[in-house]
């Protein structure tokens, strides 16, 4: 299904802006990097709003990194001397003959914003209070919470294609740029494709190709080793955004796109889709995305990273449109719920799925909560121990026996230390992976001997009975216990394969 939106037109023109690579000198002279960006802003989340009035007054020095962030963070107009001066080498004509800048009698201003990532730089529309007219229906978001979430949970290793679908402003396909020798990013919008093209071009990649279409649309049959998405994937009575609103009843987007993905993977590739799904209740959140990967054709791992009620999921979504007009905002809120009621929604959770084609094979499903994906750094490594973890987990027991296992170097253990009347004492013991997804788990002095015992050299049967004979008991006694513990640690990537650890 393809719903019709009200187009705007394309901001760049990038013929006449030509080549971006002296805008980009610009920006790095001026410092205008991540690190400089966030300390001005002093913003601790990606979705809260700005305080317009104090970034102005923080900013009113004139400085060539002022000037910019005032025209590419706050979408304010500066005077066209400070332009000139603060964009040189770039030519103040050229970008404001493509677009890119705007001028009238108050001076100019940017037609989007253009955000430092990693070592990227990222336009997409400006947004409230930026920008004070309405959201337009095809508004291009640009780098925000689940953009993030999407980019930590893809696998990064080397390969010959990818998709991206539903790119946007093209970060996926950007950042799947410099490990795929080919990208295909597609999105039914012609805007977002526009910011897509800019992007690429100004971060100097060259292999990527833009495709306009609905979902898969553009690719027809073909088949890559990776696909990323980040589809409309938002439960909502309404289709009045792109980014937003797929014009599927409830959560059936998300089983599309899964579906869609599935299909278009090569034998051994991945694919890791950002998905919303309702449920009624916390004993049954697995179920409907369990379903949805059990046909596939490929291992899944179903990964929530939250959950909200029916009130405050549309909330949340609402709220960036529409909170500056109450009695709206209300109205809306209450044609939500609505909505939800009918469909019999207790509570929708957000998160990803991660697939891995294999065929020929009986395939798994896991399920997990984690959180706070985005601020866990790039997982995509811990992806890969994961799903070696399941795949040999499905083996025998006592070929996990003869494995030489290591514990991973990125685990930390912390204790909880509590006064009594004999003085400190140890409450808790906390093993946690301080990089990739943050798993964690309780542990005491037993499990820290089996774990050190897991050295690359010993088997695990060799762990266990070190660890017997330093308890004093028989290996047979100590088995089971110790079993579940390592395939635990097996499956958070805290324990791995002696082999894996380069």
């Amino acid at each position: 299904m393809t719903t019709s939106y009200r187009a705007t037109a394309a901001p760049l023109t990038l013929d006449v802006l030509g080549d971006l690579e002296p805008l980009r000198k610009a920006l790095a002279a001026a410092d205008y990097t991540p690190e400089r960006v966030a300390g001005t802003l002093e913003i601790k989340s990606t979705t809260e709003i700005m305080d317009l009035p104090m970034l102005v007054r923080r900013t009113a020095k004139p400085t060539h990194y002022h000037t910019l962030f005032r025209l590419f963070m706050l979408g304010q107009r500066v005077p066209d001397q400070s332009a000139r001066q603060a964009l040189a080498p770039a030519s103040l004509a050229s970008l404001l003959a493509g677009g890119l800048l705007q001028s009238d009698a108050k001076g100019v201003y940017s037609a989007a914003k253009l955000v430092p990532h990693t070592d990227l730089i990222l336009a997409s529309d400006f947004t409230y209070p930026a920008r004070s007219q309405p959201v337009a229906e095809d508004h291009v978001l640009g780098v925000g919470p689940a953009s993030i979430t999407l980019s930590v949970m893809t696998v990064r290793k080397p390969v010959e294609a990818v998709l991206d679908v539903g790119c946007g402003a093209g970060i996926q396909s950007v950042l799947s740029s410099r490990h795929a020798r080919r990208v295909v990013g597609a999105d039914i919008s012609s805007r977002a494709l526009n910011f897509a093209a800019f992007n690429s071009r100004i971060n100097g990649i060259t292999n990527v190709t833009w495709r306009a279409g609905s979902f898969f649309e553009p690719v027809a049959d073909e088949t890559f080793d990776l696909v990323v998405a980040n589809p409309p994937f938002v439960i909502s009575p309404a289709s009045g955004f792109m980014y937003r609103d797929s014009g599927m009843g409830g959560d059936a987007v998300s089983e599309h796109v899964l579906k869609g993905a599935a299909a278009r993977l090569r034998e051994g590739g991945f694919a890791s889709v950002l998905v919303n799904w309702h449920h009624h209740n916390e004993d049954d959140w697995t179920q409907r995305p369990s379903a949805w990967a059990k046909e596939l054709g490929c291992d899944a791992w179903i990964v929530r990273s939250g959950v909200a009620s029916p009130l405050a999921y549309a909330a949340s979504w609402l709220r960036f449109n529409e909170a500056r007009d109450p009695e709206r905002y209300g109205k809306l809120l209450d044609e939500w719920l609505a909505y939800y009621d009918k469909l019999g929604i207790g509570s929708i959770s957000a998160g990803a799925v991660v697939l891995h084609k294999r065929s020929g094979v009986a395939n798994w499903v896991r399920c997990d909560t984690v959180d706070d994906i985005k601020g866990s750094g790039q997982c995509g490594d811990s992806i890969l121990r994961v799903f070696a973890a399941e795949d040999f987990l499905r083996q025998s027991e006592a070929q996990l026996l003869e494995q030489r296992l290591i514990l991973h170097p990125a685990v930390t253990a912390s204790q909880k230390l509590v006064v009594g009347e004999g003085g400190w004492t140890v409450e808790s013991l906390l093993l946690n992976l301080s990089e990739g997804f943050p798993f964690s788990g309780k542990a005491d002095i037993h499990i820290l001997r089996l774990l050190a015992n897991c050295d690359g050299r010993r088997t695990a049967r060799e762990a266990i009975q070190a660890l017997a004979n330093t308890m004093e008991t028989h290996f047979d006694s100590l088995l089971p216990s110790c079993l579940l513990v390592i395939k635990k640690m097996l499956r958070s990537g805290m324990l791995v394969f002696s082999g894996d650890i380069k």
